[in-house]
């Protein structure tokens, strides 16, 4: 929590009003206000979403995907924590609908950004999972998924135009030496992934 309370300060961020979850690969979304943040802070789920300034919303991972979605006219923003799970569950789709449907968010006015995760170049899957995606490739016998194309298609089948979308693609697989990575180490830490208006 130390490089925490230090990230938050040095990004001008309240850490006493920063919310996050407790991540289980879900698809419940949150949203969150000065009224209830305490009350949300910690919960279950994957996904939250704010258009009160001062409220610090966060993800964490280490090979999923962390996404952060902005509608720039109506200033609100949303964060995501994405692995398989949660985008076979399509929770990037379903929280942008979310932000349309509760604050009236216009698909020209968002804008995603996707952080480092584990990228195509590494996501070995069993075939079980390799069976629920469409943007897979088998190699040497092996099966690979690439989990932003998977969300990018979510984001583009709203309407949202491909120049509102960001992909950092930065595998924390290949680049552990600067990201945790739960495929290198297993027990690691995380990347945070805060925004805050």
């Amino acid at each position: 929590m130390e490089n925490l309370t230090k990230a938050l300060k040095d990004n001008d961020m309240n850490e006493d009003t920063a919310v996050y979850l407790k991540q289980v690969h879900g698809d419940e979304i949150y949203i969150v206000n000065k009224d209830n943040y305490r009350e949300i802070k910690e919960k279950f789920g994957d996904a939250l979403i704010t258009n009160e300034k001062g409220i610090p919303l966060g993800v964490f991972t280490a090979d999923c995907v962390p996404i952060i979605v902005i509608d720039i006219k109506n200033e609100v923003i949303a964060v995501v924590h994405s692995g398989w799970k949660g985008t076979h569950k399509e929770i990037l789709r379903k929280t942008i609908e979310k932000m349309v449907k509760e604050f009236n968010s216009k698909t020209e006015n968002i804008y995603v950004v996707l952080g480092p995760a584990i990228a195509f170049c590494c996501f070995e899957v069993g075939e079980d999972v390799f069976n629920k995606f469409t943007y897979k490739e088998k190699r040497d016998g092996k099966n690979y998924v690439d989990l932003y194309l998977e969300n990018k298609k979510q984001v583009i089948d709203l309407g949202i135009s491909d120049e509102n979308i960001f992909i950092s693609n930065i595998c924390t697989k290949c680049n552990n030496d600067l990201f945790y990575s739960y495929r290198v180490n297993n027990n690691t830490g995380r990347i945070g992934t805060f925004i805050s208006l």
